[in-house]
């Protein structure tokens, strides 16, 4: 038996039997992939060292992304 109901401060419904939006939406089999290069952007963007900048461009480039 439930015993309470997660309510959206934005909508006031429920995510039953809808879910959440996707900050991005792409299929399920380019998922892992996508995360992984947004992963790697954010770090790129936030680090100062360049070395690691570096590094981190070349872990892009190996997934295909420039």
């Amino acid at each position: 038996m439930p015993i309470g109901e997660s309510i959206s401060p934005v909508t006031g419904g429920n995510w039953e039997g809808v879910g959440v939006v996707p900050d991005v939406a792409l299929d399920e089999k380019e998922a892992l992939g996508a995360a992984h290069r947004q992963a790697l952007l954010a770090l790129r963007e936030r680090t100062k060292d360049e070395a690691v900048r570096d590094g981190l461009a070349k872990a892009l480039e190996a997934l295909g992304t420039h």
